[in-house]
């Protein structure tokens, strides 16, 4: 390059015979370079949080979660996604409900009213939205995340309960708020903690078959935990359909 011009050159993985080739040795006598690792989906949260923070945008933990589940592991889409939460939080705390409001269409906001359908009992409500946030073209990784996230609260309250802890105390622990403590109460009383268990095994079946394609399959499963999660079909019939249709 010369002036100000740069020859940008993008590779994939360099592994060492390329680094042997008289090419590449050429390009880095007269270059730089820069080795970029993948970020891991575990770590994608923490790295939001951290890039957030040089963007002076403070991130909270749920709404890293959440950015994560959209770009599902697309850096630059992420680093855009956070540039535009620069411009309008001002520096703000940002949580996942704002988040959600800054980055997510009309249609994710509805998984949060799928869920508290659920644990309602609606389960013609809650089929149907499942059925339309399907067809808005809603990722099938952000209803499993939003089902994931309110299992684990209540796994997490029954496990509170178990060790002797009253309803109260384990709702507050686990950061429930008032307006949802109705709700959270509806579905302990409908599910045990093994029920809940499960089901919370179940997401995570949707989530190695999200990895394995098949996505007729994936929203079929997602249905029918859905409707175990209301009531309307046993937990015991969700768990030997799926046990129907192994994992290959």
């Amino acid at each position: 390059a010369t002036g100000d011009d740069i020859l940008l050159l993008s590779t994939a993985k360099v592994d060492r015979d390329m680094k042997k080739a008289k090419w590449f040795k050429a390009i880095e006598t007269v270059g730089a370079l820069v080795q970029v690792w993948p970020v891991k989906a575990d770590d994608l949260p923490g790295w939001l949080v951290r890039r957030a923070r040089d963007a002076g945008i403070r991130l909270e933990a749920d709404a890293a979660a959440f950015i994560a589940t959209r770009v599902e592991g697309n850096l630059l889409a992420a680093a855009q996604e956070l540039e535009k939460l620069a411009l309008v939080t001002g520096g703000e705390r940002l949580d996942l409900k704002a988040a959600m409001g800054a980055v997510a269409d009309s249609a994710r906001y509805d998984v949060f009213s799928l869920v508290d359908q659920i644990a309602q009992g609606n389960a013609t409500q809650a089929l149907r939205m499942l059925r339309g946030l399907r067809g808005e073209g809603t990722p099938i990784a952000v209803v499993t995340w939003a089902l994931a996230r309110e299992l684990r609260t209540l796994v997490t309250i029954s496990e509170a309960q178990e060790r002797g802890s009253a309803l109260g105390p384990a709702m507050r622990a686990a950061r429930v708020f008032d307006s949802r403590e109705g709700l959270v109460r509806a579905m302990l009383k409908r599910h045990d903690g093994a029920a809940l268990f499960e089901q919370l095994r179940a997401v995570a079946r949707l989530d190695r078959l999200m990895k394995l394609g098949g996505t007729e399959r994936i929203w079929s499963e997602a249905e029918w935990l859905v409707l175990a999660m209301t009531g309307a079909a046993s937990h015991g019939r969700m768990m030997s359909l799926m046990a129907e249709t192994p994992l290959q």
